[in-house]
């Protein structure tokens, strides 16, 4: 197995990390190699280094979790969050925890079960894309960041957009099926269930099923769009049903054309999805559907498939 970390993470914390977590593994009797992620596109360097494992590790956040998905979901190797980030939503939702003896349990029992990826503009995200206002914070957050970043890096961001935001115009094809006009606000699109702050607007969002669940939350400012995100937090913390959010719009889905009526940002996983300058006014996002194997801790927390309302295929 290989052990993948980022060598700059937490000011060298998650090399730290990788090597002890090396040392137990070792102390099991299992043989695991750290491996430092490249500055370079992870297909120009991780396929070699997966062939013939069975298992890889990997010690940061969402974001590092993101780089590998191809590459492992194309060589069907186990993977396995060590979470070492910021908000660590894939191994939140999975149960995984920087615990080695929790590492070396999983592995050696080697339940895995295969999960969908979500993809947009062909690039793939295990959590989930938006376009919208978070998707501006992020963008806003990478350009203010000189290392690590934590909770608090995003404060100043949240208040610059909140004061400058303006919404896209939002149409959405679903399906193949005739466009459907949103209007202006936000459009998140989930895989798994969690989101950042324990917002979780998708809540019924199932890695399963081979389709995408999504909302539209209707905005025009900054404003508009932060008032959603108390709503949201305040119905997942006093465990109000998922559908219950009068004026949103949800979305069943296995592919979406997305336009919008400007040049708009998106992110994917907690991370910026494209280089800047290059946002484009028409996405489109799909489903690789059982593709990426995940391997599970013996006391996982979250079912990966939780209950749901009735299916739907188009908005309501």
């Amino acid at each position: 197995m290989i052990i993948l970390f980022n060598p700059i993470a937490g000011g060298g914390r998650a090399a730290a990390s990788a090597e002890a977590l090396r040392q137990a593994i070792a102390a099991r009797g299992h043989a695991a190699e750290p491996v430092a992620t490249q500055r370079e596109h992870a297909e120009s360097w991780l396929p070699p280094l997966l062939a013939g494992r069975d298992v890889v590790v990997v010690v940061g956040g969402d974001g590092a979790v993101r780089l590998a998905l191809d590459a492992v979901a194309d060589a069907k190797v186990a993977l396995l969050h060590y979470p070492n980030g910021t908000e660590n939503l894939f191994a939140r939702h999975f149960g995984m925890r920087a615990d080695a003896t929790q590492v070396c349990d999983a592995i050696e029992r080697g339940q895995v079960v295969p999960i969908d990826l979500g993809t947009l503009n062909g690039s793939p995200f295990a959590i989930m894309a938006s376009v919208g206002f978070d998707a501006s914070v992020i963008r806003e957050v990478d350009a203010r960041r000189r290392g690590s970043i934590s909770y608090w890096s995003y404060a100043p961001a949240i208040l610059d957009q909140w004061q400058r935001w303006r919404a896209a115009d939002v149409t959405v094809r679903i399906d193949g099926g005739a466009p459907r006009h949103l209007g202006r606000g936000n459009l998140i699109v989930a895989n798994l269930p969690c989101y950042g702050l324990g917002i979780d607007p998708v809540r019924a969002a199932d890695p399963t099923d081979g389709l995408l669940d999504a909302i539209f939350l209707p905005a025009e400012r900054g404003s508009g769009a932060l008032w959603w995100a108390m709503r949201l937090w305040w119905n997942a913390a006093n465990h109000h049903p998922d559908e219950d959010v009068e004026g949103a719009v949800r979305i069943r889905a296995r592919d979406l054309l997305v336009t919008t009526d400007v040049p708009s940002e998106w992110q994917c996983d907690g991370d910026a999805a494209s280089a800047e300058g290059e946002s484009p006014t028409e996405s489109r996002l799909g489903v690789r559907s059982a593709c990426l194997p995940v391997l599970l801790p013996l006391d996982r927390g979250r079912p990966v498939a939780p209950p749901r309302p009735p299916a739907v295929g188009k908005p309501r």
